[in-house]
């Protein structure tokens, strides 16, 4: 506004009309002096239960066809809001807003839907509407007009012109209403506006529940956000309140324009507390919550389909605290259950940032700054900007995981890399690495748009430099901070692509970062050809300069533009980018081992203590209790530390190793490891049988027959061998064979154990299983110092841990040195019969339903628990536990495995504990009937919810490494093919995926090729669905 007594050179903009209702309509616009011609479309309001009101449509029409618009149509297209209220006609809208066609003069108009006729929107790469349908009758008609509605909205304070017009687009998947708002207002804005507050509906959220006041007032502007602020004046909030107006008026700045008219509130005009309407914009800050909160307030409306009982439900509680919020009381009531319901929907996307990130949305947002704005130079020099962090990271030493990093002025330097089994031209050909940075861990979406010039193509297509802008946002960084309401990373960069025929490279620098969440985000992203012929291979390298602003991302608003935190903390030497709790399902990067967030800062490992300071914590429990009062072990005198015994004495001097269990799935593979060693075998079977060899692979191995209970047979099967390794053991679930595990899993390792005393082994390696370690209620990775607690423990578990104590025990007081391992869910081959692990991958194969359940599991591949077992042997610690495990999934993740390699759909629905426990019982019962085994026990079904995952990093330093859980279920597979496990009906319908075909050495007969080209694999899993697991890369 201009100083009293000097004229204000800016233009009018909006005018507010008092006391004339519908009749002061004309003059306003006459003042305005839009342009207006041709056709004209009016865009409405039609949501229930406050559309715009008919009156007011009306006179914007007559208006119109006075001003000599030569055909005139009013419309809206069905939003979500619409769909969700269970409206599914515009037209239906319509009728119930009291708009049919023509006005009170008897003038004619057109209804339109105007979602109905689509085209491309007219607008710049760099906007979220590039690429997406806007209306086409919106499009290319030359006046537009917008009528609101003067209401307050419980999550946005209030709403106008700017909710409206977004009816003109289809709904963008990923991206805020904001950004679409901002989009059509400057790329297709509407000649005129008009809020319709001659009763605005006010109250907690009157667009929901009207709650009208007689105000006469008509707000009509020729700009739509300098509209809705005067709107905000009138009901008395903040025009911040809106996001919808904040996010236009950081895009666009604060608008300039003379409004005209008196702007005190209304009288009557209440709306929602700020806390109640802060907690309910946390709520909303998910989409799909955003939606269920809109259709459960009010209603049902008039002629809507019937809400589902669940939402009937929650709006019957819902509808009345909104409804009440008028003092102190309703407002501290509605506050709380919104907050409850914040903590809940905060809790669930947590829960996704760290544990189901497939589950958190896919973001889409405007690049948000003008690419032109840096001259050529700024991009064509980014390798030189680069370059002394080039050079530091060459000079710094690779650490176990494979990575380079230091701190440089609080920012952390980088490195991680990983060579590929690809052909480079192959490689390159299919994976563009100008869009390298989407494929990273927690990448959530933006915005790439190429920029003009840099294209030198002087080597050719393949070759060249091309210069290009991106907006990048990331899941919170640590995605612990989402917890505590840690907003996305956002950074805006200019990138500079170079290809040649050897080397592919993206090199970035971060320019702005919208939520001031980061300092800096620079990198480089290199693919690079390594090995020729049959060894050819690529190289790929991930280089960054990273400083994030934790203390500028937590809390629930949204910073503004310039915002920034306090002075900037260092992410404890991990990058961001990399930096994954549960390692991602997407990225080139995909498999590659992360680093655990402590490295930077473990202990110093010495020879008296390779576990860095890790001895002292181990083995805990009865059995070391008992160990610490027995004799000393032979050959460890005492007070000697307990390093590991180095066996055999000269590496590469062969041993004798007799294996119980050796036709089992993990004794078979103990002996092949041996095998593949140089190590002789002698194979323990439970059954006697003619042949003393037992044919292993293409090896013979001598065979002894020796009943666990039998410690004379087993001192002479054992006698004159070095070590012992002993698989043996009944491995079931079920109460029908309690005692027989506790007999053969417990007593029987003692026999064993006395027998390779007797007969002066000199070292045994014990298998237990990961179960010993118990599980969690949430997904938490546990080690050898976890034990089992308060979680359900089935006999099977109950006879490990007596295993072990046995051991233990046993060693002691023997003066045997033994190690234990703890394999966690095997999968895999060779097997004479279906273990319960790989019935878990049978059990999907033969569901209809084809569902999952909570839950998860750490699966490995058998062949790397066999090489595990003879690491134990060789450099285990005498009396340390040791966890052999693969790769932590949540079960809907292992069965989406399992589905994309036997080309089956799913998993769909999610099976709740007590539907899992009444199915097995429904199979105990049938097993019963027919005399055969279970498919799956109730035993089993306890364990539904609980997660069994583990971290084998003490396994690591000894040289214990696992392959993929994918290549693991391929394997069980691969079996289960030719398994007659598996019934004929249910193999004819698989369509084995060419990585279960390429384990066909592993069996001993061949698949069956598929008459068709194998299902291609899904490098992206499809969306779950809310609550649901997904699973990993």
């Amino acid at each position: 506004m201009a100083p009293p007594g000097v004229r204000n050179r800016e233009p009018l903009a909006c005018v507010v009309v008092r006391g004339g209702g519908v009749a002061g309509l004309a003059d306003a616009v006459h003042r305005l002096a839009p342009p207006l011609s041709g056709p004209a479309v009016v865009l409405a309001r039609l949501c229930q239960p406050t559309p715009a009101s008919a009156a007011v449509v009306h006179e914007v029409v007559d208006l119109l066809i006075e001003a000599g618009c030569v055909e005139v149509s009013v419309g809206s297209a069905l939003l979500a809001y619409d769909r969700d209220r269970g409206h599914q006609s515009v037209y239906d809208l319509a009728q119930l807003a009291g708009l049919r066609g023509r006005t009170e003069r008897g003038r004619a108009y057109d209804l339109v839907d105007l979602g109905a006729e689509l085209v491309e929107a007219p607008v710049p790469q760099t906007a979220v509407l590039h690429g997406r349908p806007v209306s086409s009758v919106w499009t290319h008609t030359a006046t537009r007009v917008v009528v609101g509605r003067a209401v307050t909205d419980l999550v946005d304070g209030y709403a106008g012109c700017l909710a409206t017009l977004l009816g003109a687009a289809q709904e963008v998947a990923g991206a805020e209403g904001a950004d679409v708002a901002v989009d059509l207002l400057t790329h297709l804005p509407p000649t005129f506006v008009v809020v319709d507050a001659l009763r605005p509906s006010v109250g907690a959220d009157g667009a929901r529940l009207p709650d009208p006041v007689d105000s006469g007032i008509l707000v009509v502007g020729t700009d739509a956000l300098v509209a809705d602020s005067a709107l905000a004046a009138l009901l008395g909030v903040d025009r911040s309140a809106s996001r919808l107006t904040q996010r236009a008026v950081e895009r666009l700045g604060s608008p300039a324009g003379v409004v005209d008219g008196e702007l005190s509130a209304v009288v009557g005009a209440r709306s929602a507390h700020p806390l109640a309407r802060a907690t309910a914009r946390q709520v909303a800050s998910d989409p799909r919550w955003e939606r269920m909160l809109s259709a459960a307030i009010g209603g049902p409306d008039p002629q809507a389909a019937p809400a589902d009982p669940v939402l009937g439900t929650i709006r019957g509680l819902l509808t009345p605290l909104v409804a009440a919020a008028d003092d102190a009381v309703g407002q501290t009531a509605l506050t709380a259950v919104l907050g409850a319901a914040a903590g809940l929907q905060l809790g669930t996307q947590a829960w996704s940032t760290g544990y189901d990130k497939g589950a958190v949305e896919h973001r889409e947002a405007p690049l948000g700054f003008d690419p032109a704005a840096y001259p050529g130079g700024d991009y064509d020099t980014l390798p030189e900007f680069f370059a002394p962090f080039d050079a530091l990271l060459d000079a710094l030493p690779t650490n176990a995981e494979g990575m380079r990093w230091r701190l440089v002025d609080a920012a952390t330097v980088f490195e991680m890399g990983r060579e590929l089994a690809a052909d480079f031209d192959e490689f390159v050909a299919r994976v563009d690495v100008a869009a390298g940075i989407s494929l990273m861990a927690d990448y959530l979406g933006g915005r790439r748009v190429a920029v003009p010039g840099g294209d030198d193509r002087e080597g050719g297509p393949a070759t060249g430099r091309t210069r290009q802008a991106e907006r990048n946002l990331y899941l919170p960084q640590p995605n612990y901070l989402a917890w505590w309401g840690g907003q996305p990373i956002d950074v805006c960069k200019i990138e500079l692509v170079e290809r040649q025929p050897d080397w592919h490279r993206l090199t970035w620098r971060t320019i702005n970062s919208p939520n001031g969440s980061a300092t800096y985000d620079d990198g480089s992203l290199t693919f690079t050809r390594a090995g020729a012929g049959p060894d050819a291979r690529t190289r790929v390298v991930v280089r960054g300069r990273q400083l994030v602003q934790p203390a500028a991302r937590v809390g629930g608003g949204r910073s503004g533009r310039g915002a920034r935190g306090p002075e900037p903390v260092a992410r404890g030497g991990l990058p961001a980018l990399l930096h994954d709790d549960v390692r991602q399902p997407r990225g080139v990067l995909r498999g590659a081992r992360v680093p655990d967030r402590t490295t930077a800062c473990r202990p110093h490992r010495t020879a008296a203590d390779p576990c860095g300071g890790s001895a002292a914590r181990t083995g805990q429990g009865l059995a070391q209790r008992r160990r610490a009062r027995g004799p000393p072990v032979r050959g460890r005198p005492p007070g000697r530390d307990r390093r590991p015994a180095g066996f055999p004495a000269r590496p590469g001097l062969p041993v004798k190793i007799a294996v119980t269990g050796a036709t089992g799935l993990v004794g078979g593979q103990v002996v092949r490891a041996a095998l593949a060693a140089g190590h002789d075998v002698r194979a323990i079977t439970r059954d006697a049988s003619r042949d003393q060899t037992l044919r292993i692979g293409a090896h013979q191995v001598e065979r002894v027959a020796a009943a666990l209970t039998d410690r004379a047979a087993l001192a002479a099967a054992v006698a004159g061998c070095d070590a012992l390794v002993h698989c043996a053991a009944v491995y079931a679930f079920g109460a029908a064979r309690a005692d027989e595990m506790a007999r053969v899993n417990a007593d029987g390792t003692g026999t064993v154990l006395e027998a390779a005393a007797d007969a002066g082994v000199e070292r045994a390696v014990v298998t237990s299983s990961s179960v010993t370690c118990g599980s969690s209620s949430t997904p938490r990775a546990r080690s050898e110092t976890d034990h089992l607690g308060a979680e359900p423990v089935p006999a099977y578990y109950a006879s490990k841990v007596a295993q072990e104590e046995v051991a233990l025990e046993t060693a002691e007081r023997r003066g045997i040195p033994v190690v234990v391992a703890l394999p966690t869910v095997i999968l895999g081959g060779p097997f004479t019969r279906l273990a319960p692990s790989n019935a878990i991958v049978l059990r999907y194969l033969l569901d209809p339903t084809r569902s999952t359940y909570a839950g998860g599991c750490n699966v490995v591949d058998a062949r790397d628990v066999g090489a595990g077992h003879l690491t134990l042997l060789e450099r285990g610690v005498p009396g340390e536990r040791y966890l052999l495990g693969g790769e932590d999934l949540s079960w809907r993740m292992l069965h989406s495995i399992v589905a994309d390699l036997a080309g089956l759909p799913g998993p769909f629905a999610e099976m709740p504990a007590g539907s899992a426990w009444a199915a097995s019982a429904a199979a105990e019962l049938w097993a019963r009937v027919t005399g055969t085994e279970p498919l799956s026990t109730r035993d089993e079904a306890q364990t539904v919810g609980r997660y069994y995952w583990y971290t084998s990093a003490k396994a690591h330093q000894l040289g214990y490494a696992a392959q993929p859980a994918r290549a693991a279920v391929a394997s069980s597979l691969a079996w289960l093919a030719i398994s007659a496990d598996l019934p004929r009906w249910a193999r004819e319908g698989l369509r084995l995926h060419a990585e279960v075909r390429a384990a066909r050495p592993l069996v001993p007969a061949p698949l069956a090729d598929e008459a068709s080209a194998p299902a291609p694999v899904r490098t992206r899993p499809p969306r779950s669905r809310p609550g649901s697991l997904r699973r990993p890369r």
